[in-house]
């Protein structure tokens, strides 16, 4: 599900702190850049439960009237009242969103999924139907619909999701029977992942499959992401259904409502959590890295539940009840220590970053001119970095500033860029 990107948006964020010894520069930095790209699901004054993406050239513009790129991607959604499936495909200008044409009568649209050649594919759980839509002269037509009310194999039950695999294999979540169900590109049923002793799956409420044959991805890696309990679990298993992880301890959440999930070009796991009104962002093993919401960028989701994600260009779109909104993905310092080693006699530092990014650290001194580069633009994916600069002998100041910049390995690279800064005194 690839997007083109928006009109840029910068930021730089800048952390200052001084200290002798290991600090955190700032415990609550900025992580993602807010920017209000669609205006609100007007539609009966509908929350779009769900956003996906659906592939639309342009050219057009957004709301403020500001030029976007030609290729930009539309929208599409589902809203739970009345059911219906929405787009909102861009011509010169964005259209309002709109319904079907004569849309047909399922119940309880649930999950929607879609295809960079703007294949639409929605779960209706009250109906136990999937249907299939395409963009066609720019209006989404339905292609076809099918499945069949029951507990047997090849039987839908309460279909809560659904995820479509690059070979066209159909991937479906389904509540009442607590499985997954996996049919060919033909429909025709092939497998089962049921609950097990391992994994007691129960009251589904929504899942993911990355794709490791999706040309955008880097992780090449296939598994699924399924939030279940309603909402009060989620974990990751490979495509037999065999659990390769879950929440690690240090989610500082003790209770939560998870409601979608999706993951990026890094296997990043995203997911949006009702309860607590934030995005959380997890590595490919669900250990938990940084959040979005209440005091973050000034940002305030009400009642988040729909995610979709770029991962052509690392873009962010969440829905919420006032509407559909964009971030780009910036990045940041995670476990961020730095001071002077008396020991070693040296500046040393070590942290990780929250996503993928180009690395530069240098030291200046007390006037910004440049001392020494420590690193030059490394790419540094999820691991640990560790540095140290050794003072130099007869070296005369008290005091030195460390600077630490991060640019992310995404398209986003041109527009976002962190600054960490601090100043470090020497005895």
């Amino acid at each position: 599900m690839n997007l083109k990107y928006l009109f840029p948006v910068l930021l730089i964020s800048i952390a200052t702190a001084q200290s002798t010894t290991w600090i955190q520069p700032n415990p609550v930095q900025s992580h993602f850049t807010w920017m209000d790209a669609l205006d609100r699901f007007e539609s009966h004054g509908n929350v779009v439960t769900i956003a996906s993406l659906a592939a639309i050239n342009g050219p057009f513009q957004d709301i403020q009237g500001e030029a976007l790129h030609p290729e930009i991607r539309g929208l599409a959604g589902i809203s739970p009242d009345p059911d219906g499936v929405w787009t909102r495909l861009p011509g010169h200008h964005w259209p309002e969103w709109r319904s079907l044409e004569a849309p047909p009568r399922f119940r309880g649209a649930s999950g929607i999924w879609s295809t960079p050649a703007g294949k639409i594919f929605v779960s209706w759980r009250l109906s136990h139907t999937i249907s299939e839509y395409s963009i066609i002269d720019g209006k989404m037509h339905m292609t076809a619909a099918w499945g069949s009310p029951g507990r047997t194999d090849g039987q839908l039950g309460e279909p809560v999701d659904i995820a479509v695999s690059v070979s066209g294999a159909y991937y479906i979540l389904e509540r009442l029977n607590n499985r997954i169900s996996i049919f060919n590109s033909n429909r025709k049923f092939q497998k089962a992942i049921y609950s097990s002793r391992e994994y007691p799956l129960h009251d589904p409420v929504a899942f993911t499959l990355h794709d490791g044959d999706q040309h955008w991805t880097h992780l090449r890696e296939s598994f699924l992401v399924v939030i279940d309990a309603d909402g009060k679990r989620m974990v990751k298993l490979d495509m037999t259904g065999r659990v390769l992880a879950v929440i690690d301890p240090d989610f500082p959440f003790e209770s939560f409502e998870f409601r979608q999930v999706v993951t990026d070009y890094y296997g990043s796991i995203y997911v949006t959590d009702l309860l607590n009104q934030r995005v959380h962002k997890f590595d490919s093993e669900l250990n938990y890295l940084v959040s979005l919401g209440p005091d973050v960028e000034n940002v305030s989701l009400r009642n988040p539940e729909g995610i979709a994600i770029d991962n052509q260009f690392g873009q962010l779109w969440v829905s919420d009840s006032l509407g559909v909104h964009y971030y780009w993905m910036g990045t940041d310092t995670l476990h961020y220590r730095a001071g002077f080693s008396s020991l070693k006699n040296a500046v040393m530092g070590r942290f990780q970053v929250t996503e993928p990014a180009y690395v530069t650290i240098t030291i200046n001194n007390s006037e910004g001119e440049l001392l020494e580069t420590l690193v030059d633009s490394r790419k540094l994916l999820f691991e640990s970095m560790q540095f140290e600069w050794k003072i130099p002998w007869g070296f005369k100041s008290d005091e030195v500033e460390l600077k630490i910049k991060l640019t992310p390995a995404y398209a986003s690279r041109r527009h976002f860029t962190k600054l960490v800064q601090q100043t470090i005194f020497l005895p």
